[in-house]
């Protein structure tokens, strides 16, 4: 009779062992997102952990885990190892029918784009003797913007340049440069109707301008660092700066573009809005030590003969200086920043208009 019972008993939870390990991940969800699509380098944000049971079977002990990359940095730093990436694990008892959502707060380390990856659900069998496990899609994601820096003498310097430019073209012949056609109204002068547009269209119409008074910006950022001794802090002042002068300038109602010699990488041509300063601010996450570089020299065919070049290279030396004139001339005003570390300010030449910021970085 004993054995009997025993055997009953055996049986029974191997049932019940059996059906839980069946049943423990139906209707279970961990759903991970970030409060808002991106941050700046060292401000802090959050991640929310929503897990949900939608059955009547509890389960007992779960554990969630990701990883994310190491720009990431949790503040919380309990169940949290570090190595490659940053991974992390939390605990959940969860009852039939319950939903729990936790807060795990968060520093944004290093620029970069930080998708989470390898989220996992894992439980144990009912006496502890077994590990069940199961993968959860994600596709929860934030960006860590470059962190903003202070300028210095590069706004006033880049202020007088674009008073310059505006100022000449307001002496130009015409100041004006042809936009669209529309119906003619009865203010409209004379001058502006478009015969022939008139003649197909059987009623008046009359051609509209856009203003050119407005001097555009093109930012060309030189991210190469192939030297025998690696200079990274100089490389991210570069991209600091670029990310901060477009902020400032398209916050302004200015029209701004980026390209950076990195090869795959898109080129903006200059235009106005947040949507715009967002796909640069994009481009500027990107992890430049993973791309090939090509000569800086290559990007000035690419520029607009109306913006005002603005070159931020740590490798300025007398070839740069040479091609920025051959290629834009000697009468075109530039603007070019030069980083360097303590005691290494490099010696330039003087040429045309092209206007040197020299900018002391401290590593």
């Amino acid at each position: 009779m004993i054995l009997i019972f025993f055997a009953a008993a055996a049986l029974l939870l191997y049932i019940l062992q059996a059906a839980y390990k069946r049943s423990w991940p139906k209707e279970l969800s961990a759903e991970l997102s970030f409060d808002g699509g991106y941050i700046y380098e060292d401000d802090e944000s959050a991640m929310y952990e929503v897990i949900e049971n939608r059955k009547r079977l509890p389960v007992f002990l779960l554990e969630v885990g990701f990883k994310i990359g190491r720009g990431i940095s949790f503040i919380d730093t309990e169940n949290t190892n570090v190595s490659d990436y940053v991974y992390k694990r939390d605990i959940y008892a969860l009852g039939g029918y319950e939903r729990i959502t936790r807060t795990i707060r968060l520093v944004g380390k290093g620029r970069g784009y930080f998708p989470v990856s390898d989220v996992s659900l894992s439980a144990f069998s009912l006496f502890h003797t077994k590990r069940y496990l199961c993968q959860a899609g994600q596709d929860a994601a934030i960006y860590v913007y470059a962190k903003r820096t202070a300028l210095g003498r590069i706004v006033p310097a880049l202020d007088s340049i674009l008073g310059e430019e505006e100022s000449r073209r307001k002496f130009l012949e015409d100041p004006f440069a042809f936009s669209s056609i529309r119906d003619y109204t009865i203010s409209d002068p004379m001058k502006s109707i478009n015969w022939k547009a008139s003649a197909r269209s059987g009623e008046l119409m009359v051609n509209t301008y856009a203003s050119t008074m407005t001097a555009r910006l093109m930012v060309l950022l030189d991210i190469e660092d192939s030297g025998i001794w690696k200079r990274q802090e100089l490389v991210e002042d570069s991209i600091r700066v670029a990310a901060t002068l477009l902020q400032r300038y398209l916050a302004a109602g200015r029209e701004a573009g980026l390209a950076v010699n990195a090869q795959g990488t898109e080129m903006i041509m200059p235009g106005k809005g947040g949507a715009l300063r967002h796909r640069a601010e994009r481009l500027l996450t990107s992890d430049f030590e993973k791309e090939r570089p090509f000569p800086l020299q290559e990007l000035f065919r690419h520029v607009p003969e109306d913006v005002i070049p603005v070159v931020i290279s740590k490798n300025a030396d007398r070839e740069l200086i040479f091609s920025l004139t051959g290629a834009f001339g000697s009468e075109r005003r530039i603007l070019l920043v030069v980083p360097h570390g303590k005691d290494e300010k490099p010696v330039l030449p003087v040429s045309g208009g092209i206007e040197t910021v020299y900018r002391e970085v401290l590593s």
